[in-house]
């Protein structure tokens, strides 16, 4: 998974690269100040210590200061919206007061969420990188007791540190620039899931005050 990450971030960086430069003004795109920008795409977020992955939508918020036009200080917050629950045909053993008895297991997709503090280094009309830190919270299937020896099914979270790495430049649209990324995700879980890598594609709209 490191490796596919790796790759696919150098890949889209020598694409992003070799797209013309905008000859158009960006005073309003580089301005120092406040910053907001709001986005999505689609990502694979995988769980290697229990053999589990899966590929869905992404959604992305950040919000920052630009100290110059190559510096932007963010706090960004991703949303990885696999996060429904299926049902496996695999069972768990569980110990009541009337004795064991089998349930199916449920397990919850690998819905993700981080909240990062992060800096952009380079321009959007060239190439920028942005690493973050901070943490993300796991989604994870689990059972609740109630009444006795009765288990009801829910969805628990827990949280973790985090880090990542964004690699993007705008794309030349002119009167509606958008930026692409390729981001990567790594964040440790707490007590009742391993580590996850995610990696994907989005797109990201963003607006100077």
């Amino acid at each position: 998974m490191r490796t596919l990450i790796v790759r696919s971030s150098v890949l889209l960086a020598a694409a992003l690269a070799a797209l013309p430069a905008t000859s158009r003004a960006q005073a309003a795109r580089d301005a120092h100040g406040f910053f907001i920008g709001a986005g999505g795409g689609l990502g694979r977020t995988s769980e290697p210590a229990s053999d589990v992955a899966n590929v869905g939508f992404m959604a992305h918020l950040h919000t920052g200061w630009r100290f110059s036009p190559a510096v932007a200080l963010m706090l960004e917050s991703s949303f990885n919206t696999a996060n429904d629950k299926n049902v496996d045909s695999a069972t768990v053993i569980v110990e009541g007061p009337s004795g064991s008895s089998e349930l199916p297991s449920r397990r919850v997709k690998l819905g993700t969420q981080s909240l990062l503090l992060s800096l952009q280094l380079g321009t959007t009309q060239t190439l920028y990188v942005r690493p973050g830190v901070g943490f993300a919270g796991h989604s994870f299937g689990s059972y609740r007791q109630r009444d006795g020896d009765v288990l009801i099914s829910q969805t628990s979270h827990e949280w973790g540190p985090a880090a990542s790495i964004a690699v993007g430049r705008e794309l030349p649209i002119p009167g509606f620039p958008l930026n692409v990324e390729a981001v990567a995700l790594y964040s440790r879980g707490e007590d009742s899931t391993p580590a996850r890598w995610s990696a994907g594609v989005q797109i990201v709209r963003e607006i100077q005050f």
